[in-house]
């Protein structure tokens, strides 16, 4: 799966975690938690880029970004950070620069491992930090992790969701309608298949209208 779509994806899935602190403090707004590890590589003075710096683009040479959109004074973002920008502006986004953690040997797995298991150590914690946040609101939200695996972090004692899109055309509602069918008398199979849908619902664009969405959804109730 390419970094972009998975970028695109995440966008779309905005129903990843809820966190109480988010939810408190963000009144009417939907207290959606999204956490994105990029497990290659990021380029940080590409992305967040420190123009006000007097030996920025002599030290940068070939690598400086030349017109980078104008945050503050001193900062600004890639050109194609549209988006960002626009956030940073409704007061929606925060940037860091030279933010690392206590990790400093070679390993970049075991770097990664640190950062989700939320430990001081790369083997410091056998389960993530997200599902020990989960596990403190007794039950009450709920976690989805968007690729093929459960990361590290959203796992432990809680139990998540997984989605990941397919390369194989979407089924349409008759395929789920015969499933409903099939699994009635299974309550196991059928509440499964009714989170299957769920999930659908909330990270991908169905093409439908309110209506079509909820007697989609009427199925399986």
């Amino acid at each position: 799966m390419k970094r972009r779509l998975f970028l695109k994806t995440c966008g779309a899935a905005l129903s990843l975690y809820h966190l109480p602190l988010l939810a408190q403090q963000g009144g009417s707004r939907d207290p959606r938690f999204v956490w994105v590890l990029l497990r290659g590589a990021l380029d940080g003075m590409s992305a967040l880029v420190p123009r006000g710096d007097v030996n920025y683009a002599r030290r940068r040479q070939q690598l400086t970004i030349e017109q980078p959109i104008a945050l503050t004074a001193d900062w600004g973002l890639h050109p194609e950070l549209k988006n960002f920008a626009a956030w940073f502006a409704a007061g929606e986004l925060s940037a860091w620069s030279a933010v690392a953690s206590p990790y400093r040997e070679r390993s970049h797995f075991d770097g990664q491992n640190l950062l989700e298991n939320g430990s001081l150590a790369p083997y410091g914690a056998r389960d993530g930090w997200l599902n020990r946040a989960l596990a403190l609101q007794a039950g009450s939200l709920r976690g989805l992790a968007v690729g093929p695996t459960i990361p590290l972090a959203l796992q432990g004692d809680v139990q998540v969701e997984s989605w990941s899109p397919s390369v194989l055309p979407a089924p349409d509602m008759a395929v789920y309608d015969r499933l409903a069918d099939l699994y009635a008398g299974d309550a196991h199979l059928a509440d499964r298949l009714y989170k299957l849908v769920q999930t659908r619902e909330q990270v991908m664009d169905m093409d439908m209208g309110e209506s079509g969405r909820a007697n989609a959804l009427q199925a399986f109730q």
